[in-house]
C-alpha cells in the first residue's frame, strides 16, 4: 500500500446506524404523471428500490425517466440561470413559482468570490430550504417541458402532458457542512454552511476574473443545495442482451460506408440517400439509457485500468460464478467469454456467440469491476430475464450485498424467485448472528438485507402502490394471488386425473 493510500480516510460504513438513519431521512422522492401507462405515481428512493408488476404497467417508463432526470438536473441551463439571479420563492401572479430580484444579492456574492477568492453570505437554514423549493419547481418545469422527450428520443407531442417532479425531502444539515467543486475554467472551490453563513472559498490560485465564473459558482450552489440528488445513474436496460450483437458490426459497417462515400463525388450523395446517415438515424432512435449502454460497451477498452470503489470486495466474481465464466476485453475492443473450467468443458468464445444471459450480464460485470462508486444509482431493468431460478436466487443475494456495500440499486422485475429470496434475506437480517448456528441454511451474515432500507412498489392501475415491508419482507399480494391460482388449478387437475384413473 502506498503512503497516499494509507493516509486516505476509510469510507463511512454504509450499514452504521448513523448512515442508515441519514439515508432514510433524506431519501429523494419523485412524482410521475401521464407517462405511458402511468397516470399518477409517487416513489421514494430507498437504498434498494423495487418496481414490481405485470407487463406494460409503466415500470420501465418510470425507471428511464428517473435515469434521465438524475443525469440531467445539474446541467439544465435555466435552473442555474434562475439560481444565479437570486430566486425568491413563493407563488406570484401568473402562477410562476419564482421571480428574480432587481439587484440579485446572490449573484453579487458569486462575483465577489470570483474577484477576491472568497465570499460569505449570511443565510439561515430556512432560507436554504426556500431556495431548494424554488429550484425544485424550476427542475420540474424545465425537465418535463424540454428534456423528458429527449430521454425517450421521441417527439415532444408524445409527452405533451407528461411530467416528472422531484418532491421536497428532509434536508440533513450535516450534509451541507462542506462541498468541494471544480471546473476547468474556475478552478477548485469549497462551499460550507455553518448554520448562519455560507462560505465560498477558492482552493486553487486565483485565475483572471471572468464574469462566466460567477455562473459556474451558481451551478455549484445549485448542486450544493441537493446532496440527496447527487447520484450518478447507470442503467442496465432490457435491450442489453442485444447490444453485444450489433454495436461492433454497426461501427464497422459505418466505417466502411464512410470510406466508400469519400471516394464518391459530392453530387452523387445527399443527406437523404447517404447510407451511413440512414444507419445513424436508425441507431439514434433508442432511448437515452440504451444509447448510454452502447457507449459504455464501446468505451470498455479505455476503462480497463480503472478499479471500482468496490473492486476489493469482488462482487463481479459473483456474476462470474453465475455464468460459469468470466469476461475479457481484447485489444481490439471485442469481448470474449472464457470458462472457469480448465480442462473438460473448457470454452473461450466471442461474446456474440455466448448465451443471452451471458451477453446481458457483461456490462454488469465490468461496471462492478471498473466503474461503480458509492454515489452511483444502478438501475437494472428486469435482471431476471434469461436467468434460471437458481441464478435468480444468486442475483438477489448479489443485489443485497451491493446495497450493503453502499451502492444504491433500483430494479424493475416480475420475478417471484427474486422477490421471495429478497424476503428471505430480510428475515435473515432479523435473526442476526444466529445464522452461524444454522448450517442447514446456505447463507452468510453478509447476505442479510435491512428491510428499513428497502422500498417496494407494485405498478398497477396507472400508479404505484407502496408495499408493506417488515422483518418478514415485502407483502406482494399480486404475485401471491397468481401463485395461489395456479396451485389451486394444479390441485384440481391432479384430483381429476386420479379420479379418471380409477374409473372402469
Amino acid at each position: 500500500m502506498t503512503d497516499t493510500e494509507s493516509d486516505r480516510p476509510s469510507p463511512p460504513d454504509p450499514n452504521s446506524a448513523a448512515a442508515v438513519a441519514a439515508s432514510l431521512s433524506n431519501a429523494p422522492r419523485f412524482r410521475f404523471r401521464n407517462l405511458g401507462p402511468v397516470r399518477d405515481a409517487e416513489l421514494e428512493l430507498g437504498d434498494l428500490t423495487l418496481l414490481v408488476g405485470r407487463n406494460n404497467t409503466g415500470k420501465t417508463y418510470i425507471a428511464y425517466t428517473l435515469y434521465g432526470f438524475l443525469k440531467m438536473w445539474q446541467s439544465m441551463p435555466r435552473a442555474a440561470e434562475v439560481i444565479a439571479q437570486a430566486i425568491r420563492p413563493g407563488p406570484v401572479a401568473g402562477g410562476e413559482p419564482y421571480i428574480a430580484k432587481p439587484a440579485p444579492e446572490l449573484l453579487q456574492v458569486f462575483s465577489r468570490a470570483v474577484n477576491e477568492g472568497s465570499a460569505r453570505w449570511r443565510m439561515s437554514f430556512e432560507e436554504i430550504e426556500q431556495h431548494r423549493q424554488a429550484a425544485l419547481s424550476v427542475f420540474a418545469t424545465e425537465f418535463s417541458r424540454f428534456w423528458l422527450p429527449s430521454v425517450f428520443n421521441a417527439a415532444h407531442t408524445s409527452f405533451s402532458d407528461s411530467s416528472c417532479e422531484c418532491l421536497p425531502a428532509n434536508l440533513d444539515r450535516a450534509s451541507l457542512a462542506e462541498f468541494p467543486f471544480s471546473a476547468p475554467a474556475a478552478g477548485s472551490w469549497t462551499l460550507r454552511f455553518d448554520g448562519d453563513e455560507v462560505l465560498f472559498e477558492r482552493r486553487t490560485p486565483a485565475l483572471s476574473p471572468d464574469p462566466t465564473h460567477a455562473f459556474l459558482l451558481a451551478r455549484a450552489w445549485l448542486i450544493f443545495l441537493f446532496p440527496e440528488l447527487q447520484l450518478r445513474p447507470f442503467a442496465l436496460c432490457d435491450e442489453r442482451f442485444g447490444i453485444s450483437l450489433f454495436y461492433r458490426e454497426l461501427d464497422f459497417t459505418k466505417s466502411q460506408l464512410v470510406d466508400l462515400l469519400q471516394n464518391l463525388k459530392d453530387g452523387q450523395v445527399n443527406e437523404e440517400t447517404a447510407p451511413y446517415l440512414v444507419i445513424e438515424r436508425g441507431a439514434s432512435r433508442y432511448a437515452m439509457p440504451i444509447k448510454d449502454n452502447i457507449d459504455y460497451t464501446r468505451s470498455l477498452p479505455d476503462l480497463l485500468p480503472d478499479r471500482s470503489t468496490f473492486f476489493g470486495q469482488k462482487h463481479y466474481n459473483r456474476i462470474r460464478d453465475m455464468m460459469g465464466a468470466y469476461y475479457r476485453v481484447e485489444g481490439d475492443g471485442s469481448i470474449r467469454l472464457r470458462s472457469q473450467a480448465r480442462k473438460r468443458n473448457k470454452f473461450d468464445i466471442p461474446l456474440h456467440l455466448a448465451s443471452s444471459s451471458a451477453r446481458g450480464f457483461s456490462d454488469f460485470y465490468f461496471f462492478l469491476k471498473h466503474t461503480a462508486t458509492e454515489n452511483h444509482l444502478l438501475i437494472v431493468d428486469e435482471p431476471e430475464t434469461h436467468l434460471d431460478p437458481a441464478n435468480q436466487i444468486l442475483l438477489a443475494r448479489l443485489l443485497s450485498r451491493l446495497m450493503g456495500s453502499g451502492l444504491r440499486v433500483l430494479v424493475t422485475t416480475h420475478s417471484d424467485y427474486l422477490l421471495k429470496e429478497l424476503n428471505n434475506l430480510m428475515m435473515l437480517h432479523g435473526i442476526g448472528g444466529e445464522i452461524a448456528k444454522s448450517p442447514d441454511l446456505d447463507y452468510t451474515p453478509a447476505d442479510a438485507l435491512d428491510p428499513r432500507r428497502v422500498r417496494s412498489y407494485c405498478a398497477e392501475k396507472g400508479g404505484l402502490t407502496a408495499c408493506a415491508i417488515d422483518e418478514y419482507g415485502m407483502d406482494l399480494p399480486m404475485f401471491d394471488t397468481t401463485i395461489d391460482r395456479i396451485n389451486r388449478a394444479s390441485h384440481a387437475l391432479n384430483t381429476r386425473v386420479r379420479a379418471r384413473r380409477n374409473r372402469p
